[in-house]
């Protein structure tokens, strides 16, 4: 996970630390958030599960970010907001609805943006928030550099028909068939796929459930 926050502490912000208001609340933020960047265990690989370490960092950070929204400022900083986007993504926390709210806060103060767009109608998606994933997709499409339209369109269907990006699979043993998901462990949890005749003259498919481990 790339962190690339700027703002700097000092110990003259001491006092801020107690403050109540936005000034207060935005460098309770860039500590929790820089404690997060520089946490090493926290900043996982995108591929590695986030530590525990690493979770409390990052809990503690989105905290603090959800005080200070709560202020309602008028210009929020928006260097932290895109590195909250980070935090509670599938990397981080994987809080697509909190990731929903702060992709708002960007795509405001940045309304020309295909990226940006791009991620809402992602993370909408994820959140199951269909509506706006699909307003946020259009803005984004119509946004994005005209070679490259089709592509983003494509790309952003597939998301709104397999939020959660899990990867079905099909596999055939003993002669049956079975289709299904990896679990945590690592396990296909596969439904047997029957297709039985009906009066018709048609078919129907039926299912049991199983486990495997997925080789």
């Amino acid at each position: 996970m790339a962190f690339g926050l700027s703002v700097a502490i000092h110990p003259a912000n001491e006092s801020g630390r107690r403050a109540t208001g936005t000034g207060g609340r935005i460098i309770l933020v860039t500590e929790a958030v820089f404690a997060a960047r520089s946490g090493g265990a926290a900043c996982a690989a995108a591929d590695v599960a986030l530590t525990s370490k690493g979770r409390e960092l990052f809990e503690q950070a989105a905290q603090a970010w959800t005080s200070y929204s709560n202020l309602n400022p008028p210009k929020p900083n928006l260097e932290l907001a895109k590195e909250m986007v980070r935090i509670y993504g599938e990397g981080g926390l994987n809080q697509a609805a909190q990731a929903v709210q702060t992709l708002q806060t960007i795509v405001a103060a940045e309304p020309k943006s295909a990226s940006w767009y791009s991620q809402l109608a992602i993370y909408a998606y994820r959140s199951h928030n269909i509506s706006m994933g699909d307003l946020a997709s259009e803005k984004a499409v119509s946004l994005a550099p005209e070679a490259s339209r089709k592509r983003l369109k494509n790309e952003l269907a597939e998301v709104k028909a397999n939020p959660s990006g899990e990867k079905t699979y099909t596999t055939t043993t003993n002669g049956k068939t079975y289709t299904g998901k990896l679990n945590a462990k690592g396990e296909l949890k596969a439904t047997e796929v029957k297709t039985t005749p009906t009066s018709t003259g048609k078919t129907s498919t039926t299912g049991t459930s199983t486990t495997t481990k997925k080789k």
